[in-house]
């Protein structure tokens, strides 16, 4: 599947996870691997902050079940971290994007290398 339509798809998901789960600080997908054929999905959003990262990490996978049957098979595995998370900080002070996939390429933030990755929503958000 061409990254275009991932993408255009994400952009979608994003809009759908700001009214299910409040505000998201951080929606990122990472390749799982060398290739654009596999990815994970890295979230951050108030209404996970108040849940354990079993809940969190169920209601996600409830929300990707919305996505296209093609785009679903491309993801890997999904993760979650709280809003107030100093990686996600860290990308939300470095990386802003709202609503306008942001692309990375070799970059090191908060001590983590991220060589590639898609940024859909990174902006600091209240806890």
């Amino acid at each position: 599947m061409a990254k275009e339509a991932v993408v255009t798809e994400f952009k979608k998901f994003a809009k759908k996870l700001e009214k299910r789960a409040g505000p998201v600080a951080l929606l990122m997908l990472v390749p799982a691997g060398p290739s654009e054929e596999r990815w994970t999905v890295l979230v951050s959003a108030r209404a996970f902050n108040k849940r354990s990262r079993g809940e969190a990490l169920g209601e996600l996978a409830t929300y990707l079940q919305t996505l296209s049957n093609p785009v679903k098979l491309l993801i890997t595995s999904a993760d979650v971290l709280k809003t107030d998370d100093p990686f996600v900080r860290a990308m939300n002070s470095s990386v802003p994007a709202k609503r306008a996939p942001v692309d990375l390429y070799g970059r090191v933030i908060s001590g983590i290398e991220i060589p590639r990755a898609i940024v859909f929503e990174s902006k600091p958000i209240a806890a």
